[in-house]
């Protein structure tokens, strides 16, 4: 069972005929966005996933203004970074042994909350 101090989802849409897979992450500092994008149609001699895992900060990183004003995810100002190479070396195989087990997910993507917004958020204090 997913944390109590998450806001968690996941969706699932085609966009231009291609599976999207989409979850969510939101906590108190920011939240953290993963997407796996099916590509077997139209790549079926390359990769066929990729995808993106962001990280969003509702405070401040550094000295820089926010990525956004109004962030699609959080809904106000963010910081965000994100990495791909992640989501295709580890996240993918990962999620490909169990790809219907969405509280798996989601509890991964909580450590990775946890890892990132919330150890980031305690050490730049």
């Amino acid at each position: 069972m997913t944390d109590h101090r998450y806001r968690c989802e996941y969706r699932y849409f085609t966009r231009f005929g291609h599976p999207k897979h989409w979850w969510t992450v939101i906590g108190r500092d920011g939240g953290v966005h993963l997407h796996i994008d099916d590509l077997a149609d139209v790549a079926k001699d390359i990769q066929r996933f990729c995808g993106g895992l962001e990280f969003h900060w509702r405070n401040p990183q550094g000295d820089r203004p926010p990525d956004h004003d109004e962030c699609w995810l959080l809904k106000g100002p963010c910081w965000h970074d994100g990495t791909s190479l992640y989501v295709e070396e580890t996240v993918v195989p990962f999620w490909l042994v169990a790809p219907n087990d969405y509280e798996r997910m989601f509890r991964f993507l909580e450590k990775e909350y946890d890892q990132h917004i919330a150890k980031k958020e305690t050490t730049d204090d």
